[in-house]
């Protein structure tokens, strides 16, 4: 029940490394050091490529949305499966992220007089729908705030979304929503592009994705590579030469190649994304994400970036970036080794306990039954002793 003996798929388990790792790529070309004239220039191609890697958060919602319908479909209708599905949901990123939140603490000491809302709101996960506080005390926490909303309404919205074209109906009203919510809030750019309603579509995305996904004849899976290719391509022009495709809508832009690209690495993972490599990467994606920014501070606070590029920029120019990005994905991947070691793991296995105990107290299905179950009870030793005669 709940996804239990699911296999994973390990192309999107690879796209999770993806989104992880294009998310330092992105933050490290723009930490404050890098925001100095002598800092700004990318490497060639980069240039171009660096910019994009920004929409690696939407990526992560879109693969959430995909992998969950993907474990809990066939669960839908199972009595007592929401339960524990919620369970797994908090104790796989509740641990960590409560974690942060004292290391935070120590670091920058919040202000003793909102200490307590700021405690209530960041750990129980509603800070998104706080404009003032949206951002979490957790640097780049602010995307937990957005998917712990949709996790809860997650089973709600898979028992109504069966078929591709329920999926196509949720994506449109969401998509609506996610519009409407970004002129509503249009006064305050950064939580109009950061509110759980400004990015409930791109959740819709990975589900229509996966319903695609499951319709599609094994013959044709294939051709989904293709798709992406042709779609990638096409939006990666466009977003340089239409305006509105590089402001507040780009997120949900592409967010349609992701879900193509959701669809791909399901059918035909290729071996870039579902080695072992990856997937160590994907496993970790989490420690990954919440550690970076932490790290990206600390170098940029203590001028190690400053330090790198002064030491290599005459000789290598702006490749001196990519020095930068291997030093910090160095120190992020070793600490993130270890808090999923000693946070996350441990995390998950207290939510499998917590799940087996919920499920040893609910009674049987033949407990349930009651007298028909003593009856047949009954009957099987009355024909036993029928047989002994």
């Amino acid at each position: 029940m709940g996804g239990l003996g699911v296999q994973r798929l390990p192309g999107i388990h690879g796209l999770r490394a993806v989104a992880a790792i294009g998310i330092v790529f992105f933050h490290v070309a723009y930490v404050p050091a890098f925001t100095k004239p002598a800092f700004i220039t990318l490497p060639p191609i980069f240039d171009h490529i660096v910019p994009i890697l920004g929409n690696c958060v939407p990526l992560f919602f879109v693969i959430s949305a995909f992998s969950l319908t993907y474990v809990h479909d066939k669960s839908v209708g199972r009595d007592g499966w929401i339960g524990p599905y919620l369970i797994k949901r908090i104790f796989r990123i509740g641990p960590l992220f409560w974690a942060m939140m004292v290391a935070y603490w120590f670091l920058w000491w919040w202000p003793p007089r909102h200490f307590i809302e700021l405690l209530i709101i960041n750990a129980t996960f509603v800070f998104n729908f706080f404009p003032s506080t949206h951002e979490s005390v957790v640097a780049a926490g602010w995307s937990v705030g957005v998917e712990m909303p949709f996790y809860l309404a997650f089973p709600f919205i898979l028992g109504r979304v069966r078929r591709p074209r329920d999926a196509v109906i949720f994506l449109v009203a969401t998509g609506i929503i996610s519009s409407a919510s970004l002129f509503w809030f249009a006064g305050n750019p950064d939580y109009a592009s950061k509110a759980f309603t400004s990015n409930i579509a791109m959740f819709a995305i990975g589900l229509l994705a996966y319903r695609c996904f499951v319709s599609w004849s094994d013959g044709a899976k294939p051709w989904s590579r293709v798709a992406f290719i042709a779609v990638a391509s096409a939006m990666y022009f466009v977003s340089w030469h239409v305006p509105i495709f590089n402001g507040q809508f780009n997120p949900l832009f592409w967010s349609c190649a992701f879900g193509f690209l959701c669809v791909w690495q399901a059918a035909t993972p290729s071996r870039l994304l579902a080695n072992s490599a990856m997937q160590w990467l994907g496993e970790r994606s989490f420690s990954i994400y919440l550690l970076h920014p932490l790290t990206i501070n600390q170098l940029s606070i203590h001028d190690v970036y400053i330090w790198v590029w002064q030491s290599l920029e005459p000789t290598i120019g702006a490749w001196a970036y990519l020095v930068c990005v291997a030093l910090t994905l160095t120190t992020v991947l070793s600490l993130s080794a270890v808090t999923y070691a000693l946070i996350e793991k441990p995390g998950q296995k207290l939510g499998a306990t917590i799940i087996a105990a919920f499920r040893a107290r609910r009674p049987s299905p033949i407990a349930k039954s009651g007298a028909p179950v003593l009856a047949s009870t009954a009957e099987s030793r009355l024909s036993r002793r029928r047989g002994g005669r």
